[in-house]
């Protein structure tokens, strides 16, 4: 999903090309770490300073702030959820093992 909102925010030709032409580097290492966590791409927009520079001042457009929300919540529901019944289900597990 990261490659794809990068990828189509490339194509619109806008503030985003022109930023992410100056900051290659940066852009290739959200774009990776993104593909664990797409809420990686929010920092590109966050306005950051460091050691006084604006590594982190992309405009992101409103379509690509929607997909970062959307991937965001598909991925609490593909991995947060269940993970969160296996360990109900291990702790339930555990209990009535002991109590066995």
């Amino acid at each position: 999903m990261a490659f794809i909102i990068i990828k189509k925010e490339k194509e619109l030709k806008g503030e985003f090309l022109e930023w992410s032409r100056d900051h290659k580097k940066v852009v290739e290492i959200f774009t990776l770490l993104a593909g664990a966590d797409i809420e990686a791409l929010t920092i590109l927009e966050s306005n950051v300073r460091i050691a006084g520079f604006n590594f982190f001042d992309a405009k992101l457009s409103k379509v690509a702030s929607s997909r970062i929300f959307w991937g965001s919540c598909f991925n609490v529901l593909v991995e947060d959820i269940p993970q969160i019944v296996i360990q109900v289900c291990e702790f339930s597990f555990c209990i009535i093992y002991y109590l066995i």
